[in-house]
């Protein structure tokens, strides 16, 4: 997965590297590691937001991973994070 984010990071493209992103948050998630999966979900949610509001190819992929990152945010104890995540994508249409 790192070999993912450094090659999206070389072509310059962010859609790649928040897929990479998410991946990764995945994995991490399954390997319990709830601290690590909401970090890397929330790096990659803010470029996904943005793509999605200029391309709606983004749209669905923004909205699974704003949904993952309100749950790693509540799994987290994190509340007040996934409030405002949740406001956030309520704010841009995402729920």
């Amino acid at each position: 997965m790192v070999v993912g984010i450094a090659l999206s990071e070389k072509l310059g493209h962010v859609g790649v590297r928040a897929y990479f992103l998410t991946l990764q948050a995945q994995l991490r998630y399954k390997a319990g590691e709830i601290p690590e999966a909401k970090r890397l979900t929330l790096e990659a949610l803010p470029v996904l937001l943005d793509l999605a509001a200029r391309d709606s190819a983004y749209i669905e992929r923004a909205t699974i991973i704003g949904q993952n990152a309100v749950s790693f945010a509540s799994l987290d104890g994190d509340f007040e994070s996934a409030r405002k995540i949740k406001a956030l994508l309520a704010q841009r249409g995402f729920v």
